[in-house]
C-alpha cells in the first residue's frame, strides 16, 4: 500500500470509530429520556417507582436522589388522592378548630361542640387567619397544583386542625420534594 492508501484507511477507521461513538451516545441519551418518561409517569400516578428509578439509573449513571430513594418503593400520592382526601380531613379539621378555640368549661364545651357540628366549608378561597379560610386557600392551591402554596397555607393553620391534616400535609411534602427532585434530573437535550 502506498502511504496515501494507509492513511485514507486510517482516517476512515477513525470516522467509522467516530460514527459508532456517536451512535452510542444517541442510543444511551434516548434510553435515558425513555427512562425518565417511564420514572415521570409512574410519580404522577401514584404508583411505587422503583424498578423505573432503577433503570433511570442504570442509563442515566446518576444515583437516586434522597426523596426519590425514600419513596421508590411505596410511591406518593397521587394529585388525585390528594384532592379526594382533602374535603373530609378539611371538615374534621374544621371542626377541631372549633372545639379548640371554644375554650374550657361545660357550657363552652357544649356549644364548641354543637357549633363544630354544624360547620361548614368554603370552597371559594377566604381571607382570614381562620381554619376554614386558611383550607379554602389550601384547596385552592391544590386546584392550581401549586404544592408549594398548599404548604404555606397549611403551616398557617390552627394547631387543632393542622394536627388533623398532618398525614396528607406529609403525603404532600413528599410529593413536592420528589417532584422537585425529578425535575432536576430531567434529561437534557
Amino acid at each position: 500500500f502506498s502511504a496515501l492508501a494507509s492513511a485514507k484507511i486510517a482516517s476512515s477507521a477513525e470516522q467509522v470509530v467516530a460514527a459508532e461513538t456517536e451512535a452510542a451516545e444517541v442510543l444511551q441519551s434516548a434510553e435515558t429520556v425513555t427512562a425518565w418518561a417511564a420514572l415521570k409517569t409512574a410519580v404522577i400516578s401514584g404508583t411505587p417507582f422503583e424498578a423505573y428509578l432503577a433503570e433511570y439509573a442504570a442509563t442515566s449513571g446518576l444515583a437516586p436522589t434522597s426523596a426519590l430513594a425514600a419513596n421508590a418503593g411505596i410511591g406518593i400520592s397521587s394529585l388525585l388522592d390528594l384532592r379526594e382526601a382533602f374535603p373530609q380531613l378539611a371538615h374534621e379539621a374544621i371542626r377541631a378548630a372549633i372545639v379548640a378555640e371554644s375554650g374550657s368549661g361545660i357550657s363552652a364545651g357544649v356549644g364548641g361542640f354543637l357549633k363544630s357540628q354544624i360547620a361548614t366549608r368554603s370552597l371559594t378561597p377566604q381571607t382570614g387567619a381562620d381554619a376554614d379560610a386558611v383550607l379554602s386557600r389550601v384547596e385552592e392551591a391544590m386546584r392550581n397544583e401549586d404544592f408549594a402554596g398548599v404548604l404555606r397555607e397549611t403551616s398557617a393553620l390552627p394547631e387543632a386542625a393542622r394536627n388533623i391534616m398532618a398525614d396528607w400535609i406529609g403525603r404532600v411534602e413528599a410529593r413536592l420534594a420528589v417532584e422537585a427532585e425529578l425535575a432536576a434530573l430531567e434529561p437534557k437535550p
